[in-house]
This record gives C-alpha cells, structure tokens and sequence, in this order.
C-alpha cells in the first residue's frame, strides 16, 4: 500500500482488505469517527483495522457536522484469501456496534 504520491509503503503481513464507506452524521450533534474502534468479521474471525495502513488511507478519524458525510477508507491485515463478511461499527469504545453486512 503506497500513501497518495508520498514515498511512504506498508506491506501487508497477508493481504489488505479496505473498506469505502460514505458516513452520514443523521444526528443534532457533532460527531466523529474513529477508525480504531471498528472490525472486519470474515469466517468465524474478528480483525481489528490496521492503524498504519488506514493513516495512508486518510481513515484514521473524521468529526462530522449535524447532516454533513464523509468519505473513508479503512483497511484489515487479514490473511491471504479472506473473505469479508460484514463490518462492526461502532460509535463508541463500550458500544455493542452494528453489523453491516458486505457484499
């Protein structure tokens, strides 16, 4: 993985998987999103995102206005040939998250 034009690398220990995703603040508050608290299901086995990896991607975090998106990418040292099932977000560090399935 190469950050934009940067001379900045990060190799895989298997393979990456990354995650787009338009996030919606459909609240009254300000919001924000971290990338940390986030994992990738994927046959019977929970991952937890790479930090470096979803730096270069610009995904580490976001705060979002009441009403505004944001665009991010995330990314999963998983092994070589993983399939992803679904995405856990969570809103914040104690919550029971959301399963959303991906296809």
């Amino acid at each position: 993985m190469k950050y934009q034009d940067a001379p900045v690398t990060k190799t895989a220990q298997g393979e990456f998987i990354i995650v787009h995703m338009t996030l919606l603040n459909s609240g009254d508050a300000q919001g924000t999103f971290l990338a940390t608290l986030q994992k990738l299901n994927a046959g019977g086995t929970t991952y937890s995102i790479d930090d470096e990896a979803t730096a270069y991607l610009n995904g580490t975090w976001a705060d979002i206005s009441p009403g505004d998106t944001a665009d991010l990418a995330i990314a999963f040292d998983v092994p070589p040939g993983t399939t992803a099932q679904s995405l856990e977000v969570h809103g914040a560090p104690m919550s029971t998250g959301v399963e959303i399935p991906l296809s």
